[in-house]
């Protein structure tokens, strides 16, 4: 082989590489379920709610009721993702996020949570109430769901962020709503 077609060779690697997504997911459809809208055998939401870009929801809900949020994405491969939980309550009175990993089924300690806040592209504010770590399999529609048991404090205002952990932390959606009695 050629010097010359080495190189072109080598820079058609580079194209190829730099063109390919930052990462494998494709966000379809993302959204809120009341407990009461939610097939927890099919993950499938009666009634999802959405928000457009940018704007705020509001959502009314008694005490103790459960929030889940529906992600549901175009996987090419096997990834992790994560639900980033995020609340500002009218009596800010937040507590320290906990980390709850699916594939364990279990809390994972500080050590996730500092090296989480580490990744450049990746938000760990101070109102995190909780971070799910999710696993994808290839697929088409492939669904999966985080939740929240909302209390008498969970008035306010929340968010969720979802991100593709493939290679590194990239936001693949946002939203954000209220929480009203």
């Amino acid at each position: 082989m050629t010097r010359s077609t080495k190189k072109i060779i080598f820079s058609l690697l580079i194209f190829f590489y730099l063109s390919l997504p930052s990462h494998a997911s494709e966000l379809r459809k993302f959204g809120l379920c009341k407990e009461a809208d939610f097939n927890k055998k099919t993950y499938e939401c009666s009634r999802l709610i959405t928000a457009e870009k940018d704007t705020v929801t509001t959502i009314k809900l008694s005490d103790r009721e459960k929030l889940y949020c529906i992600t549901e994405l175009h996987a090419s491969v096997e990834e992790e993702i994560l639900h980033v939980w995020f609340h500002r309550g009218d009596d800010n009175e937040n507590d320290k996020a906990t980390f709850y990993d699916e594939r364990q089924r279990s809390y994972l300690g500080d050590t996730e949570l500092l090296w989480l806040a580490s990744q450049e592209g990746f938000n760990l504010a101070e109102d995190a109430v909780s971070v799910v770590k999710l696993y994808i399999e290839p697929s088409e529609n492939f669904r999966t769901r985080s939740s929240k048991k909302l209390w008498p404090h969970s008035i306010g205002a929340w968010r969720i962020e979802v991100y593709s952990l493939s290679p590194t932390p990239d936001i693949l959606g946002i939203l954000r709503f209220r929480i009203e009695r």
